[in-house]
C-alpha cells in the first residue's frame, strides 16, 4: 500500500512556495493566500515529489497548485469524454482559447502526471479542497467547500455551479523535474472582484 505525503516539500524547492493547510470554512483566495512581496515567476523541483502529492505556490495573480497525479487519477480522467463535461474547453493558457478539454490538453509530463492549476473555485472563488480531501466517496474529485462544486482530477467541472474549469496558468518544464510558472494577467484582474468572503456580496 502506498502511503501518501502530501504537502512533504524538499528544500530545492525555491521561493514562493507555501505548504497547504486546509481551512474549516470557505475562504475566497485573497483571504487565505494574501502576499507582501508579489511574485510573478516561480521554479520548482519537483523530483522528490511523489504520486498524490500536491504544493502550492502564491504567486502575484494568486495560488497556483501542482499536483503529482496517481495512474488511477490519470485513468479517470482519460476515461472521461468530452461529451461529459459542461466545459469542454481546455482553459490553458498554454494552448489556444478554443483547444479541448481532453486530459493530455490539461495535463503536463511524457506520462501526463502533473496537473498544474488554480485552485480556486470558478464559481466565487473559493480556495478548493485538494483531491481525497475530504470526500472519501469521491477520491478523484476536487471540491469547492463553499457550493459544491466538483472537478476531476484533470481540473474541470464535474457537477454543482461552476461552469468553467479550474484554469490552467503559464507553465513550462525546463528539464526533467524543473518547473517554470508564472502568473497569468486574467487572474489578477479578478482580485479586484473576488477579495471577500462571498457571504458578503
Amino acid at each position: 500500500m502506498m502511503i501518501r505525503r502530501e504537502f512533504l516539500i524538499s528544500g530545492s524547492v525555491l521561493a514562493g512556495l507555501s505548504v497547504s493547510t486546509e481551512p474549516g470554512f470557505a475562504q475566497t483566495w485573497s483571504e487565505r493566500y494574501r502576499s507582501s512581496k508579489p511574485i510573478e515567476m516561480v521554479k520548482l523541483d519537483l523530483n522528490e515529489m511523489v504520486p498524490g502529492q500536491q504544493l502550492l505556490v502564491k504567486l502575484h495573480s494568486g495560488p497556483v497548485a501542482v499536483r503529482f497525479r496517481t495512474q488511477e487519477e490519470i485513468d479517470q480522467a482519460r476515461a472521461t469524454s468530452l461529451s461529459e463535461l459542461p466545459d469542454r474547453y481546455a482553459r490553458n493558457a498554454n494552448l489556444p482559447s478554443d483547444a479541448v478539454a481532453t486530459d493530455d490538453n490539461r495535463s503536463f509530463g511524457e506520462n501526463s502526471q502533473w496537473l498544474v492549476y488554480r485552485p480556486i473555485c470558478t464559481h466565487l472563488g473559493v480556495v478548493t479542497l485538494s483531491a481525497h480531501k475530504p470526500f472519501g466517496s469521491e477520491p478523484f474529485l476536487i471540491n469547492c467547500p463553499s457550493h459544491g462544486g466538483r472537478y476531476d482530477s484533470a481540473g474541470r467541472v464535474r457537477a454543482g455551479p461552476p461552469r468553467k474549469n479550474l484554469p490552467i496558468p503559464p507553465v513550462r518544464f525546463l528539464s526533467k523535474g524543473i518547473v517554470e510558472i508564472k502568473s497569468h494577467d486574467s487572474f489578477s484582474n479578478e482580485r479586484h472582484v473576488r477579495n471577500r468572503h462571498p457571504s458578503d456580496w
